[in-house]
């Protein structure tokens, strides 16, 4: 990494933080929690809005050297963030609520994979001619497709075309 980089990373970080910051105070002023604010400029930050409205700009900010990099301080943050909340979080408060918790575990996994299962249906026999083709596979693979810009989607969804259609 050179000192370019680095200073450009934590210029990224510098203006990532106050305009999260600034625009957190602003929602408190609204009487709105200032996550929903950081939440905010964090989209106007992002190829949503800046990389929309001028994106020399968002290139000039967040050129794709960089992107590794804030992506390794994202997660750590999300690691770190995830380890205070559960500091934070009550044994005491949640032995009376374990049946709305398990219920909530539960709904949260199946309702998803209900709903994939539904759209690999639909895809499945509304797309597809070959009449070989397994629903359980075609069904298990789907989900690797979800990102097929990345090396990985594009291998998967090639993989699981070229599985499910028999070639």
């Amino acid at each position: 990494m050179t000192n370019h980089t680095l200073i450009l990373i934590l210029l990224e970080i510098a203006v990532i933080i106050g305009l999260a910051r600034l625009i957190g105070l602003a929602f408190v002023r609204i009487r709105q929690p200032p996550v929903i604010g950081e939440i905010v400029a964090g989209i106007m930050l992002g190829p949503s809005l800046l990389g929309l409205v001028s994106p020399t700009a968002f290139a000039t900010l967040f050129p794709p050297a960089t992107a590794p990099f804030l992506y390794l301080l994202a997660q750590l943050g999300l690691i770190i963030f995830m380890f205070l909340v559960g500091l934070e979080l009550s044994p005491n408060y949640l032995r009376g609520k374990i049946r709305i918790a398990v219920i909530t575990s539960n709904v949260s996994i199946l309702l998803p994979f209900m709903l994939g299962a539904v759209l690999a249906y639909t895809v499945l026999f509304s797309i597809n001619d070959a009449p070989g083709t397994s629903f359980t596979a075609f069904t298990l693979m789907s989900p690797s497709c979800c990102r097929p810009s990345s090396r990985k989607g594009s291998a998967s969804m090639s993989s699981s075309a070229a599985s499910c259609w028999g070639f």
